[in-house]
């Protein structure tokens, strides 16, 4: 009987992104077989450069779950304004002041 193992390797001078290795191990001789790759992910493991990982691996362990930025062409950043009612009233402050 074997287990399978997963390694992770971060970003290097070959390598952009993070690959995501599989290897066979026999736990009671501490064999390993080749590893395998599963799969690459150019964009960064961490979620805002914190300790939350954009990845996990599903509760039956047969899948990943993969947080990956959507790139939609013509997409516009969203703007939010806090206290946008209290900027409102110094703009009118403002406007009422300046003469005309």
């Amino acid at each position: 009987m074997s287990e399978t193992l997963l390694l992770k390797f971060g970003p290097s001078a070959t390598c952009a992104g993070s690959a995501m290795m599989a290897v066979d191990v026999d736990p009671t001789t501490g064999e390993a077989g080749r590893p395998t790759l599963l799969f690459r992910k150019e964009q960064p493991d961490r979620l805002g450069g914190g300790r939350t990982m954009a990845y996990d691996v599903s509760a039956d362990g047969e899948r990943f779950l993969l947080i990956e930025p959507v790139q939609a062409s013509g997409a516009q950043p969203m703007v939010v304004v806090l206290d946008w009612f209290e900027e409102l009233r110094a703009l009118a402050r403002n406007a009422a002041e300046t003469p005309h």
